[in-house]
């Protein structure tokens, strides 16, 4: 779906909605497709605060969530907090900090890209 269908589906409304496909123009990231999850009351529109990050090739916006609980390799970390990207690459759906790596002693393989948790 087109962002005009979506405006004229849930006009004058916070929708929240799935990013489907986009493409770049330049160092822009344009969203060509999306998918309305659901509406979003106007009291609750403003429940996340939005942050920019900045890195090579420009900057993103992002907010921060509490997950129940997070998985990685054998080690489940309760109550962590991810930042979640607005408009990240598909195959990065949210980041983990470094403070929550260092505080589990996670060792990062910088050589094979690969996360592991630390047998300590």
């Amino acid at each position: 779906m087109k962002w005009q269908e979506a405006r004229e589906l849930f006009p004058n409304q916070f929708l929240l909605v799935s990013i489907l496909d986009y493409h770049y123009e330049g160092d822009k990231k344009i969203v060509d497709e999306i998918a309305p999850i659901r509406p979003i009351k106007d009291e609750n529109a403003n429940e996340d605060t939005i942050y920019e990050a900045y890195g090579i090739g420009g900057s993103v916006p992002f907010y921060t969530k509490i997950m129940d609980s997070l998985k990685i390799d054998r080690l489940t970390v309760e109550n962590v907090e991810v930042d979640v990207g607005m408009l990240l690459p598909k195959e990065h759906p949210a980041l983990l900090g470094l403070d929550v790596l260092k505080q589990y002693n996670f060792i990062i393989d910088l050589g094979k890209l690969k996360l592991y948790p630390s047998t300590q």
